[in-house]
């Protein structure tokens, strides 16, 4: 005997009665749900059957039904590096200094595209069905990378938002202390692939699969030019922003100051520098140069205070927040 099909596999075909859970996170829905066409459009309650006869029933008695979960920040390439030994139990800043040589050198289109499929395959493993991932490293060879993740995406039935991610400072540059030079591109380069990849894959309607949402990488990674250049792109393509916010800084502060080594010691004042170069509190550095706005679709605060928190609910409007 065959086995029953997965309601993913009927789910544009007709109406399907996922059936009788063995628990459902709903109210009134202790008889299952019923989909159509990708959309909830009954709550069936214990004992009872749909008002409307379903084309196909799916039995959930050894299942238990939850709202897909949304994953507002990722960094899937990073995927293939997480227990690399010359970065295990390191904070932030170390952990970077190790892993962007190998990034630089070894993230070619063929590891992206595994990293992409492995980490999209986890989060829907995990009862994720909707993802964002912040990716903002591109490689020579890599161009395509906003591609690759709408492809495959869509193998796999995630709804995404593409988020275009950017580095435009060199280290050296007096402004970006980490990345290695292969890894950087112009800042027109970047603006002209961020309408490419608008055109391509955003979809505003109702329901979509793929959104596009523009995402410089942090406010001390990238240029202002950029950031302001990418707000306004985004206010014209009426799509989301995401960004690493700048408190990322203080919180290598906070971490390193506790090593008194040199290599420590270095970190930190590097930190101080880039806070006094942005002449302003770091925080502040997103509404000045305009890229916070009701639109926003996520920021990865990385560490965040009571303070903090404050700040990102009088100006994310319907933002979701990565700690």
């Amino acid at each position: 005997m065959s086995a029953a099909p997965h309601p993913s596999d009927t789910i544009d075909n007709g109406r399907v009665w996922i059936k009788s859970p063995l628990a459902i996170l709903a109210e009134g829905a202790g008889g299952g749900v019923v989909v159509e066409h990708g959309r909830l459009v009954e709550l069936v309650p214990a004992g009872g059957e749909p008002t409307q006869r379903p084309d196909r029933s799916f039995d959930a008695s050894n299942h238990v039904v939850i709202p897909g979960l949304v994953n507002t920040h990722h960094h899937m390439f990073q995927t293939l590096t997480r227990a690399h030994p010359n970065a295990i139990n390191k904070s932030l800043w170390p952990w970077i200094q190790a892993l962007y040589p190998i990034w630089g050198r070894r993230m070619n289109p063929a590891a992206f595209r595994l990293a992409s499929r492995l980490a999209m395959t986890e989060l829907m493993m995990s009862g994720c069905t909707c993802a964002s991932d912040h990716h903002y490293l591109f490689t020579p060879g890599l161009e395509d990378a906003m591609d690759v993740q709408a492809e495959e995406a869509g193998a796999l039935g995630l709804r995404m938002t593409l988020t275009r991610g950017a580095l435009d400072l060199r280290a050296g540059d007096g402004e970006q202390a980490v990345a290695p030079p292969n890894v950087i591109q112009g800042t027109d380069a970047i603006l002209a692939d961020c309408e490419r990849v608008l055109a391509r894959y955003h979809d505003r309607s109702d329901g979509a699969m793929l959104q596009v949402a523009l995402a410089p990488n942090a406010p001390f990674d990238v240029s202002f030019e950029l950031m302001r250049e990418t707000a306004r792109l985004s206010a014209e393509h009426k799509c989301g922003l995401h960004t690493i916010k700048a408190a990322v800084v203080i919180e290598m502060l906070v971490i390193d100051v506790r090593d008194d080594s040199d290599r420590a010691i270095k970190a930190q004042e590097r930190a101080v520098a880039l806070i006094r170069l942005h002449h302003h509190p770091v925080r502040r550095s997103k509404p000045r140069v305009g890229t916070v706005a009701v639109d926003d679709t996520a920021v990865d605060d990385g560490w965040v205070n009571p303070a903090g928190i404050e700040h990102r609910r009088d100006h994310a409007g319907r933002g979701g927040f990565a700690m």
